[in-house]
């Protein structure tokens, strides 16, 4: 895994109080967005999970950036929820070569 969402045990306790059992996408309004530049010397594949990139929605789809780009991820209420739920979200994800 190269990127993952993890929500802290009481930050989720928080959460899950504001929201008294309603699903958090609909609850609150909580947006993760950050942006990624790929630094190493040559391009770098792999998974994207449930995320937008640079305003594209990814389910489970492989992608490349080029090396030097930089991609804007922000993150989906699926991911959101699931990183509520369980212990983490995966976002991006190696591809094995």
């Amino acid at each position: 895994m190269l990127l993952a969402l993890f929500i802290p045990a009481q930050i989720k306790a928080r959460i899950k109080s504001a929201t008294k059992g309603k699903l958090v996408a609909s609850a609150l309004v909580l947006s993760f967005s950050l942006k990624v530049t790929n630094d190493f010397i040559e391009d770098q594949a792999f998974w994207a999970y449930s995320v937008f990139v640079d305003a594209q929605a990814f389910v489970a789809n492989g992608m490349s950036l080029p090396k030097g780009k930089t991609m804007t991820l922000n993150l989906s209420a699926v991911s959101v929820q699931e990183a509520i739920q369980t212990d983490y979200a995966r976002v991006l994800g190696r591809v094995l070569q």
